[in-house]
């Protein structure tokens, strides 16, 4: 709760694995479903330092505080949290709540906080996943179905082998019944090149015949066309949150607006393309990607 978060950067971790479960990145959740753990697993943790300065110093409780990573005697003495650490391991935590701080004194939360990497994100100094580079490597590039559970029929790919660069082409598979979620979500036609742009154009000239699917009817339109027709209905469909006097307030109110909103079916937009640096060794994979789960790669 005291430390100067965001203002260094660690780096990566040496080794990944599942010691403590899945470690990833994602959601925004943390607060939303943690906050009141966190800030009480935060005081327990500032409690012990706090009483082993005082054990240290031979002080009462009462002149210690702490800041910025630091246990504070009020005669001007400071001991870092690192230091402290080792003494407060093993010392018996608080088994009672703690009292916890007050908004106002909030030093982070709401709070505006210096972005480490922002002037290398703005100047375009930042490596993102895609820079990686490998020798002798491939970029490839996938033309995917375009149906719901639609497959692929055959292919050309004499117009894409034409592309100067252009190296290999391949059919993917689509998922088989029972895959895991993570196996290909729909099936397409891989361009292998010795670059991107080869790629991408070798790409564009690929001539596919796609199977639609059972799911070949459905499409952004039909599901408004579904939505509003349930609407005009009529029906009541169902409360997701009930409080006050909605109704009574609705049938006495002087003026009433109605509106209906959509929004589009699509996934959000990553930071960077979806992207991947693999090379398949005799004894190893090495991966290079950004990755939400590194340890799920």
């Amino acid at each position: 709760r005291q430390l100067p978060l965001g203002l260094v950067e660690q780096g990566d971790p040496p080794t990944l694995g599942w010691t403590y479960g899945p470690q990833g990145a994602g959601g925004s959740t943390s607060i939303a479903t943690a906050w009141q753990d966190l800030r009480q697993a935060g005081a327990v943790v500032r409690d012990l330092l706090r009483r082993a300065a005082a054990r240290h110093w031979q002080c009462d409780l009462a002149s210690t505080s702490t800041s910025a990573g630091e246990v504070r005697h009020s005669d001007g003495r400071r001991l870092d949290y690192g230091a402290l650490a080792p003494l407060a391991a093993t010392l018996t935590p608080a088994s009672e709540p703690l009292p916890l701080k007050s908004a106002s004194e909030y030093r982070l939360i709401g709070r505006p906080q210096r972005v480490v990497d922002a002037g290398d994100i703005v100047h375009g100094r930042a490596t993102y996943g895609i820079d990686a580079r490998m020798p002798d490597e491939l970029v490839a590039v996938v033309a995917r179905c375009p149906h719901l559970e639609g497959a692929l029929i055959d292919f050309d790919a004499s117009a894409a082998l034409a592309v100067p660069g252009v190296v290999k082409v391949l059919a993917l598979p689509g998922p088989q019944p029972g895959d895991a979620i993570s196996a290909n979500m729909a099936p397409g036609v891989a361009v292998l090149a010795r670059h991107s742009w080869a790629a991408l154009q070798g790409r564009k000239a690929l001539r596919i015949r796609w199977q639609p699917g059972p799911a070949a009817r459905e499409s952004s339109a039909a599901l408004w066309a579904q939505a509003n027709a349930l609407l005009d209905a009529g029906e009541a469909g169902f409360r997701v949150r009930d409080e006050g006097e909605v109704d009574s307030q609705l049938e006495n109110a002087a003026l009433r607006l109605r509106a209906r909103y959509e929004v589009p079916y699509v996934a959000h937009a990553p930071m960077e393309p979806q992207n991947a640096c693999v090379h398949v060794q005799a004894d190893r994979i090495q991966i290079i990607a950004p990755m939400q789960m590194p340890a799920g790669a």
